[in-house]
């Protein structure tokens, strides 16, 4: 097939995945916490754009052949996922959740507070940060604590939009900038920022209304967010030099002011933006390097040792203090694909790309299923006990599902990611819900909602 039409084909089914998970966010049926739309938003910006603008005629580059190969894994793993996701579905029925008991909130009743959660995030992820990442194990900890602070601020920016004060929700909305320039003045990068973000708004989507005010506004958030990505790229060594070499805040804020007061609006026919996307938000060109690698021989399948090792980095340094597996994707990219890269520069290798170097297309099909399936559920259960008003079950939910939007991290570091958020899991699930923490407890018994009866139960009963 010519590669022209084959990339337009494939952007084709691109966009009709992204129409499915779209609906399935704004469903009224559904009422999830957006985080399928958010693994979306990471796999647009890290397979999905740089496909869809070599799919365009005008498209001038170097990697087109590399691009396509890897874009056509890709899409159908974004397939695979948007399938696991809907099949999610007759699971949660066969488990007899109820959602009537969400369907409205008593008069009289008052949210939880969400400080808990909020300071949690703030004193463990970002203030005790270094004390804690010296313990064994606290980086992960630490890590994963820091993501609360998105998920309270979303729960702040939900309650706005139920309470129907759309000034306090704008407001909030925009305040989300604060992630990514806080990370670019104390990190240099603007990535981890623009994450929790994602987390905010795409929660914010899910209940927004009227639904077609989010057609517009999201189609202008997409602009916006390429247009700080090209602005960031062109000036991001000014920015790492000033942060990396230690400079005073006030010398970052000014650089920082410097970079988005010559802001640089997105362009798709712009070829210097064009290398931009390709140098950073190209993962299909180093995919579609590995998997041509791969076939001709030239570096052997993993055959399941990085999965191993996934497995086995959940046991934590506490237990194992010299353990050799360690967050990030280390030299895996440069020995599948056999490119060098510059020091200090992580390329992250992403879940798909990782599962491919194993097993081929069939280990790229059944993890996408399993991935979407397990995230479809964390994102309904965390929607359920969202609208139920369990503040702490809904963060348990959220969090366990959000290392698998990590669209380049390696299966060691969604693996330790996912084991600490399975601990706090239990934690919040188990000893942090205070005591009668439901809309149930709020009504009087006559008006109290009984869960739906299980199909074993049913079966039971009958004659």
């Amino acid at each position: 097939m010519n590669a022209e039409i084959e990339f337009k084909l494939l952007a084709l089914r691109f966009l009709l995945c992204s129409v499915f998970l779209i609906c399935w966010t704004l469903s009224a049926r559904v009422r999830g916490t957006g985080l399928l739309l958010g693994y979306w938003l990471h796999f647009l910006q890290n397979y999905g754009v740089a496909g869809l603008m070599h799919a365009q005629a005008w498209t001038q580059s170097n990697l087109a052949g590399e691009t396509l190969v890897g874009f056509r894994e890709a899409e159908l793993s974004l397939e695979c996922f948007c399938l696991g996701a809907l099949l999610v579905t007759p699971l949660l029925r066969r488990m007899g959740l109820s959602e009537a008991q969400a369907e409205a909130l008593p008069e009289g009743w008052r949210w939880p507070s969400t400080g808990r959660v909020f300071w949690v995030g703030i004193v463990m992820g970002y203030a005790l940060n270094s004390v804690i990442i010296k313990i064994p194990s606290g980086m992960a900890v630490s890590s994963t604590l820091a993501t609360l602070t998105a998920a309270a601020w979303a729960l702040a920016t939900y309650r706005a939009v139920q309470a129907g004060r759309l000034g306090l929700t704008a407001a909030l909305g925009a305040g989300t900038v604060v992630f990514p320039i806080s990370t670019m003045l104390f990190h240099g990068f603007i990535g981890f920022g623009v994450n929790s973000m994602i987390l905010i708004l795409c929660l914010v989507a899910a209940y927004l209304r009227p639904r077609w005010f989010l057609i517009p506004l999201g189609v202008v958030t997409l602009f916006l967010g390429m247009s700080v990505y090209v602005t960031y790229m062109r000036d991001r060594g000014d920015i790492r030099a000033s942060v990396w070499g230690g400079d005073e805040m006030a010398s970052r804020v000014t650089v920082l002011t410097a970079t988005f007061s010559r802001f640089d609006w997105f362009d798709p026919r712009s070829d210097e933006q064009m290398r931009l996307i390709d140098s950073r938000m190209n993962q299909n060109w180093l995919f579609g390097l590995g998997v041509e690698r791969l076939q001709r021989g030239e570096v052997d399948f993993a055959r399941g040792d990085t999965v191993l090792d996934a497995v086995v980095a959940v046991i934590p340094r506490a237990l194992w203090p010299d353990k050799p597996m360690v967050a990030g994707s280390g030299n895996l990219v440069s020995h599948f694909t056999g490119m060098q890269f510059a020091g200090g520069t992580s390329v992250g290798i992403g879940p798909i790309m990782e599962f491919y170097a194993n097993y081929g297309r069939v280990g790229v099909v059944i993890a996408s299923l399993l991935i979407g399936g397990f995230l479809g559920l964390c994102d309904r259960m965390a929607g359920l006990h969202l609208r139920l008003g369990h503040t702490t079950r809904f963060a348990a939910w959220y969090l366990l599902g959000i290392p698998f939007l990590n669209a380049l991290g390696s299966l060691v570091a969604i693996s330790t990611s996912l084991a600490t958020a399975l601990v706090l899991f239990f934690v919040f699930k188990e000893w942090w819900q205070p005591a009668g923490n439901s809309i149930n407890a709020a009504l009087p018994p006559s008006q109290q909602v009984a869960p739906a009866p299980s199909p074993q139960s049913v079966r039971a009963a009958a004659p």
